[in-house]
């Protein structure tokens, strides 16, 4: 069977996933008037919080405020996905607090790499 991709152009496309999304997020918000308003913003925060996650993925291992931030941008992916994106609810102040708390211990203990 022929394959219509090589190993490394397959490897080429998994490291730059995150740019065809912000591609993608581009065209969202230039044809936002042929789409419905709400949904092609739900799409475009939704689309762009999973960029955060795989761009913080590369360097979650790097410190604890790293580690930190891509715990948060996992957060935010579910956030956006229940559409709680752009309220404040009381319970995220807590969150961020014990997540930073939490990444901080998990690297001064050495899990962190």
């Amino acid at each position: 069977m022929v394959s219509l991709f090589t190993e490394k152009d397959l490897k080429a496309l998994k490291d730059h996933t995150w740019m065809c999304l912000v591609f993608i997020c581009w065209g969202i918000s230039n044809f936002q008037e042929q789409i419905c308003d709400e949904i092609a913003t739900m799409l475009y925060f939704l689309i762009m919080s999973i960029v955060f996650v795989i761009i913080a993925t590369m360097f979650r291992n790097n410190s604890w405020l790293s580690y930190a931030f891509w715990e948060l941008c996992i957060y935010n992916v579910f956030d956006e996905i229940t559409n709680q994106g752009d309220i404040n609810q009381w319970y995220e102040l807590p969150i961020v607090a014990l997540i930073l708390i939490h990444s901080w211990y998990k690297f001064k203990r050495g899990d962190g790499h």
